[in-house]
């Protein structure tokens, strides 16, 4: 058995024996374990009446995850796309191929990624060295690449507003895996996760480059382009001053995925929501959402489709559709 990490202020001991709890359980039922292993679940589940109880916990809502269709087995060996993968892992073999070192320390793979990084449910302010400011929202890994001839920024995870100060002989240049943006003196949102990353202009306009073989594209106030790892590429307009709303701690969508919508409050609950059901996790839904309480919106999110919300100790929030 791995040792915890250092909880939040606001997890008691019950949840640090459950979550060493769902890590052992992740390693014997999700992926290859030996006769070592076994023991050594068995020696941890023997050492006290509370191990054991977390144990059962644990297993419990194991079983409850393990419900899914087969379908999803082929993911439970598969090693994950991306270290500083967060918030939400749909479905069990999601929760297995992550890991416990993502279930139980994310913040860990941020660390060793970036120059600026935030954790959950917290908003940083940034000045770059060319004088463009940037406001990094939780969970978000930035790194500044900058050169004499052009002003980098890479976006590794999360979600940012640019403000780019005005140079017209170095363009300011961020790249978010699957895009890149390109301006010279603008406001902007970018954000990344789950594979796919998306830019919506405030004011000015912006060059967008999304990989692979897809058309370069010049975006102006209040217009979003989003392009996937798949080489999928979906446009559309939004209000300006809806844009970003995150940095007043709201949240704004418009016909968004359940599942995207839940993994941007997980930036924002401190803990992890595990949706059950991907069907579910894909139905469209709208609304304004305050992020200062994350599961009372998360709970909002699915009411109108009957979906349901149980908390698992202090962390661990599961949506199913009820």
């Amino acid at each position: 058995m791995t040792a915890a990490h250092t909880p939040p202020d606001d997890v008691d001991s019950a949840d640090v024996l459950w979550g060493e709890a769902m890590e052992a359980v992740i390693r014997v039922k999700a992926m290859p374990a030996g006769p070592e292993a076994e023991r050594a679940a068995r020696h941890w589940r023997a050492r006290s009446p509370a191990h054991a109880a977390a144990w059962a916990e644990a297993e419990r809502v194991w079983r409850v995850a393990g419900a899914l269709p087969a379908a999803h087995a082929a993911r439970w060996n598969r090693e994950p796309a991306r270290p500083g993968r967060r918030a939400v892992l749909a479905g069990a073999g999601a929760l297995a191929a992550g890991g416990a070192a993502l279930l139980l320390a994310p913040d860990a793979w941020h660390r060793l990624r970036g120059d600026a990084v935030t954790g959950t449910a917290e908003l940083r302010e940034l000045e770059l060295p060319d004088g463009s400011r940037v406001t990094l929202g939780p969970g978000s890994v930035l790194r500044a690449v900058m050169t004499p001839g052009e002003r980098g920024v890479v976006l590794a995870e999360g979600v940012a507003f640019f403000t780019v100060r005005p140079d017209p002989d170095r363009p300011f240049v961020v790249d978010a895996g699957s895009l890149s943006v390109r301006v010279l003196g603008t406001a902007f949102e970018l954000r990344r996760g789950e594979g796919r990353a998306t830019v919506a202009v405030q004011h000015g306009s912006v060059r967008v480059q999304p990989a692979g073989s897809a058309a370069p594209a010049t975006l102006t106030a209040g217009e979003w382009l989003s392009a996937g790892e798949d080489g999928a590429v979906a446009r559309g307009a939004a209000s300006p001053d809806r844009i970003a709303a995150w940095r007043d701690r709201m949240l704004v969508v418009d016909q968004r995925p359940i599942a995207e919508v839940a993994a941007e409050l997980g930036r924002w609950h401190h803990g992890r929501i595990l949706i059950l059901d991907d069907g579910f996790g894909r139905r469209p839904v709208s609304g304004v959402f305050d992020l200062d309480q994350p599961e009372a919106a998360l709970r909002a999110l699915v009411r109108p489709y009957g979906g349901r919300v149980r908390r698992v100790t202090g962390w661990l929030l599961l949506v199913d559709a009820g």
